[in-house]
């Protein structure tokens, strides 16, 4: 069974205008192919947080004390000084912005440092709804001697939003959609096919996946490019990842019989 705290951090959706300058830094993909971008203007979320999953193997349940918009954890879920140093912790909200091939992401980012009590807290104004990357990272300390986390979600507009971490490289299922996520990103034939309500597509096709196999990020990311990406566009993912669209397989399969000809 999986285990689950809470991280102290809201993020709130306030009245001011993400376009602001200064809001945010961005991280932009100048090689990627130029595709329409979305409307600038959507709706807000109400509110944001961020609950940490551990794997099952992991001994020692922390537990947590859920207080209105914020979270406080309890001592045994506190963050631990790996070193003799004030730990800090690095909360970002990593927003996707489907059909914007210029401005592929997003990045909200603050750190703050750790408290007396082992918490760590801090807010976000006006965040869209949209599909998000949420990520922690623990300088100079842990909670159950992992210091990464990371998962996505679908923000919704007008309600609570929880964006459910696990450590990274944990096999779990939010670190396998946020991975399936990132390597979309990072994959110019991939990502001007991805659409909305991202992270709930992955999610739905992960269903009959082993999560637990050494080769489980390459096994979803095909399963979930043959049944969402295929469809919509007559792609196919071999080995290796590599796409080619249904002209490219017809030339190679029209090559294929003059070989055998031969």
């Amino acid at each position: 069974m999986k285990r689950t705290i809470w991280i102290p951090v809201m993020i709130a959706a306030l009245a001011c205008v993400l376009a602001q300058t200064g809001c945010w830094k961005t991280d932009s993909n100048p090689t990627a192919p130029q595709i329409t971008s979305e409307p600038l203007s959507k709706p807000l979320a109400q509110s944001v947080r961020f609950k940490l999953t551990f794997p099952a193997s992991v001994k020692g349940s922390p537990r947590s004390l859920i207080l209105g918009e914020t979270s406080q954890i309890e001592p045994k879920a506190a963050i631990v000084a790996s070193e003799n140093t004030t730990p800090t912790v690095t909360f970002k909200l990593i927003l996707i912005n489907i059909g914007n091939a210029s401005t592929p992401t997003t990045i909200l980012s603050k750190t703050v440092p750790v408290d007396a009590s082992g918490s760590a807290q801090t807010s976000f104004n006006s965040i869209p709804a949209q599909t998000v990357i949420g990520d922690i990272h623990i300088e100079g300390g842990h909670i159950s001697g992992f210091s990464d986390f990371h998962g996505a979600t679908d923000l919704l507009a007008q309600v609570e939003n929880i964006v459910e971490l696990s450590p990274k490289n944990s096999n779990t299922q939010p670190d396998v959609i946020a991975t399936i996520i990132e390597q979309i990103l990072s994959s110019e034939l991939l990502f001007p096919k991805a659409s909305t309500e991202l992270a709930s597509k992955i999610k739905t096709s992960l269903e009959g996946l082993d999560l637990s196999t050494s080769t489980i990020y390459e096994d979803a990311l095909n399963q979930f490019v043959n049944q969402t990406m295929v469809q919509a566009s007559n792609m196919t993912l071999a080995t290796n990842s590599v796409v080619m669209d249904s002209t490219s397989m017809s030339s190679l399969s029209g090559l294929s019989s003059i070989m055998n000809e031969g």
